[in-house]
């Protein structure tokens, strides 16, 4: 687990309406199914996003907000040269549904992180991703 870097919660952690709303994953799996029924791009929203990132080999990720870790799913596992990817969210069930999904790998890890309190050292990650955040 990691541990909050400030002594005092953020305005994310005191919000009982935030907190309420990512729980588990009802509301995100809504979105991606409008998503999916109505988009018109044939490429599908994870891989037409995906295909913008830059992630060099052995690259050190950080993933901000991974929601149910979807986007993931069709590229696992990651080579194993060095890639690790860190999936975070602010959710405890968001990151269930995640690492239920993707299960266990040896380059991929997962916290509960609020983005507003990052308790990681700065210039650790070679690529942060915050999607719709």
């Amino acid at each position: 687990m990691v541990k909050r870097t400030s002594p005092e919660p953020t305005a994310v952690q005191r919000d009982a309406a935030v907190q309420a709303q990512y729980k588990t994953t009802q509301n995100l799996d809504i979105r991606i199914s409008i998503h999916a029924k109505y988009s018109t791009n044939r490429q599908g929203f994870g891989n037409w996003i995906f295909s913008h990132y830059d992630l060099p080999a052995d690259a050190e990720i950080l993933e901000l907000g991974c929601g149910t870790g979807s986007m993931w799913k069709e590229r696992l596992p990651l080579p194993e040269s060095g890639t690790h990817l860190l999936l975070t969210d602010f959710s405890e069930g968001m990151l269930a549904s995640a690492r239920t999904l993707l299960g266990e790998h040896q380059n991929l890890s997962y916290a509960v992180m609020d983005i507003q309190d990052i308790p990681c050292e700065s210039g650790r990650f070679d690529r942060v991703i915050a999607n719709m955040m």
